[in-house]
Parts: structure tokens; C-alpha cells; sequence
């Protein structure tokens, strides 16, 4: 019995310590559907058809796919005026229905070079995406056509679609947000036209400093009104996972100042070059904070980018010679079944580097998630509180009598 008034007075300690810090702003608590947690995979991409893949397809659950850099672009699937080859594209979406996705979204983009305004323009490191193809079409028509086409052919099998991608960035579009203004409008009254079920989310800029300054050039436009949810990328390197509720919160006023009140999607996350993780318990701590903390500021989805990627992602989730999954993608799992359908409830902070989230589980379970992001000490709870570790736990650590709380996250029981 004093053992467990000792462990009782431990966790009362801790939560009285955790009552003064910082908290992150939430919207009403929301259950985070399957859906939130999504992923790309696009080892298509190097490779040319029949044989696609290099990869089999993922082993770890997931509640949607973003189709992107998977082999199935306008330029890829529109080779010339009229002419269309939907191989891959059924390919993908017979795989969504065989491995029960929850849905799929196709993102446009990439102007074929028949349909170019500028067809010879092959910007350096970008050539794969062949050539003429961050310009605007010449013709807003033939743009209206493929959208209008795609989106009959797959009434029913897309249920979401993104304008374009990374338009703030040169390598992928080179035209102005006013520009796009106007292919957005275009897209967004064809694809309701066609189903008024369709959901349609705004180009998807990169969190930067240009990405934040062309959004609010497209939002002053008009932007903002064809568009069902707003699309963002929050990628953070070189910093740490925390970093992403600051880049959160400023696309989130900057919606505000517009007066738009409509879901935030980060359609693509995840780790490019150079890579800063010593190991790979490192890499799958990352994941669960990334996918907490996106959940926690407000996002409706997240996508990781990318499943299979061997080039410019430096965060693996699965082996490149082998294909068999990570640390990282075994912490993209667990997190997935442990916190589809819980409330994320509130997320704090205490010097920026002592993080809590509270959140009820489906269940009624009420647990505190735990880290630091800095540094790793043991805390005052003993382990036979009701505790439970991600993947990035290391053995030592869970064999010690005390919990220690590092830069993995560590689950504690409210309820003894």
C-alpha cells in the first residue's frame, strides 16, 4: 500500500507541475479519424511501367493515400490533346480498394508540354517532371478537360483533390498566385460540377517564409474561396517536430485575417536532406511527436511523405534494400491504432522543451503523453504505474526503475 501512495503522490506531483505550462490553443476536441493519418508512396516514379513498384505495399496501416510523384501527373496520363492513358492510375485506386484505404487524393499539376504556355522551360533538378511543366497551360481549357475528365471517370473511387503542388516554389510552378487564382476557380466549379461531393483542397504551399508570403497574395486574390480545406506542407527540418505548432499557428491567422474558417490538411510531411538523426530510435521519435503535435494545433490530416522515396527523403520509413519498414514506421503504426477516435483534450509546454499532451481514448481512457525534447531525465513515477512506450523507447530505458522521460514519448494511465 505504500508503494502505491508513493506512485499516487508521484503522478499528483506531476500533474500539479504540468498545470503551470504553456498550452497550445485547440478547437473544440475532436475524435482524429483513420483518415488523419496519411501517406504517399511513389516508387513509381524512377522506375517505368510494367514494373512499376520497388517497393510492395505498406505493411502499417494507414487511413488515406495522396497520390503525388506516383507516376500518375497530367503530363503522365494526358500525353497529348485527347489522348490519355489511365494504366497506373486504376492501378492505384484498384490497390486502394484491395488494401481497404479509407480514400485517395489526386493532386493536379505539372502542365503537360503540349498544353504549355513555355514547353522547352526544364528548370534544373526538376527535369523529371519533363518539360513545360511549371508553366500555366495556354489554354484554361484544356486545363477544365482533364479535371473535368478525371474527375467522371473516378465519380466515386477520389473522394478528394488538390489543385497543384508547391506553387511557391520555382521548380514546381513558375507563374503568379493570381495565376493560379485562376486555375483554382477553374478546377474547384469543374470538379463540384461534376460530384458537389468532391472535396477540393487549395495548392499546397511549403511553410517558409515564400510560402507564407504567396499565400497571402492568393488569399488576397480570392483564393481561398474554391477551396473546400486548405492545403499546407509543414515540414520543419532542420529543427525538431515542436517547431511545427509555431508554422501551424501562422497559416492559421494568416486563414483568419482572410476570414476563412476551413480545415487545414498538411498534405505532405516528413524529412528531406541533409539527415541529423544519430539512430533510428531518434527517427521514430520524431514521427510520433510530428503526427501528435499536427493533431494537437488542429490539423485534420497529415501526410507522410514518403512510404518508399530513396532519393530525396533522408527519413526512412521502410529499408531501401530490403522494403521491410523502420523503427519509424513501427511509431507510425502504434500511434495510428492508439490514437484513432481518441480527443486530443490539450497540449502543453514548460520551456520549450518539457512537452504533455492529455487525451481521451475512445474507451474513456484518460492519458497523459509525455517528452522532452532536449534532454532525458527520470521522472518521479515509479514503472509499475500503468505506462506504456513507442517503438522509440530503447531497452535500457524500459528496463529502469524509474520512467524516464525523453525525446520518446511515454503514455501514463490518469486513472490508478
Amino acid at each position: 500500500m505504500l508503494k502505491n501512495l508513493q506512485q499516487n503522490r508521484g503522478l499528483v506531483h506531476l500533474l500539479l507541475d504540468l498545470s503551470i505550462l504553456w498550452a497550445i490553443a485547440l478547437p473544440a476536441p475532436a475524435q482524429v479519424p483513420s483518415e488523419y493519418f496519411g501517406m504517399q508512396a511513389n516508387s513509381g516514379v524512377a522506375l517505368q511501367p510494367p514494373q512499376w513498384w520497388s517497393n510492395p505495399w505498406p505493411v502499417i496501416p494507414f487511413g488515406s493515400l495522396r497520390l503525388w510523384d506516383a507516376g500518375v501527373g497530367w503530363a503522365q496520363i494526358n500525353t497529348a490533346e485527347g489522348v490519355y492513358d489511365w494504366t497506373l492510375l486504376d492501378e492505384w485506386l484498384n490497390d486502394i480498394q484491395t488494401f481497404n484505404i479509407g480514400d485517395a487524393m489526386y493532386t493536379f499539376g505539372m502542365t503537360p508540354q503540349w498544353a504549355s504556355s513555355r514547353p522547352n522551360e526544364s528548370p534544373k533538378g526538376f527535369e523529371a517532371y519533363g518539360k513545360g511543366a511549371q508553366a500555366p497551360p495556354v489554354r484554361i481549357e484544356d486545363w477544365r478537360e482533364y479535371i473535368r475528365t478525371v474527375a467522371i471517370r473516378y465519380r466515386g473511387k477520389i473522394c478528394c483533390y488538390e489543385i497543384w503542388n508547391e506553387p511557391n516554389q520555382p521548380g514546381f510552378f513558375r507563374g503568379s498566385p493570381q495565376q493560379m487564382v485562376v486555375l483554382a476557380k477553374a478546377a474547384y466549379e469543374v470538379l463540384k460540377s461534376v460530384d458537389n461531393h468532391n472535396v477540393v483542397a487549395s495548392p499546397s504551399i511549403n511553410c517558409d517564409s515564400s510560402g507564407e508570403e504567396w499565400l497571402r497574395r492568393f488569399l488576397a486574390a480570392g483564393g481561398g474561396k474554391y477551396a473546400d480545406v486548405l492545403a499546407a506542407h509543414f515540414y520543419v527540418m532542420p529543427k525538431g517536430p515542436e517547431a511545427v505548432v509555431s508554422l501551424i499557428k501562422r497559416v492559421e491567422s494568416l486563414l483568419a485575417a482572410y476570414g476563412i474558417d476551413k480545415p487545414l490538411w498538411n498534405t505532405e510531411e516528413g524529412w528531406g536532406p541533409p539527415s541529423s538523426f544519430a539512430s533510428e530510435d531518434e527517427e521514430a521519435a520524431f514521427v510520433t511527436r510530428t503526427f501528435l503535435l499536427n493533431a494537437a494545433a488542429g490539423v485534420e490530416r497529415a501526410y507522410w511523405y514518403a512510404w518508399d522515396n530513396t532519393n530525396w527523403v533522408t527519413l526512412r520509413l521502410t529499408d531501401p534494400r530490403t522494403g521491410m519498414p523502420r523503427r519509424a514506421a513501427l511509431a507510425y503504426a502504434q500511434l495510428s491504432q492508439w490514437l484513432t477516435g481518441a480527443q486530443i483534450e490539450q497540449c502543453k509546454t514548460e520551456g520549450h522543451d518539457k512537452w504533455s499532451c492529455r487525451v481521451t481514448r475512445a474507451n474513456g481512457e484518460h492519458w497523459l503523453v509525455l517528452w522532452n525534447s532536449a534532454t532525458t531525465a527520470p521522472s518521479n513515477l515509479m514503472r509499475n504505474t500503468d505506462v506504456r512506450y513507442f517503438p522509440c523507447t530503447t531497452d535500457t530505458t524500459a528496463r529502469m526503475s524509474a520512467i524516464v522521460i525523453g525525446t520518446c514519448p511515454v503514455m501514463i494511465n490518469q486513472h490508478q
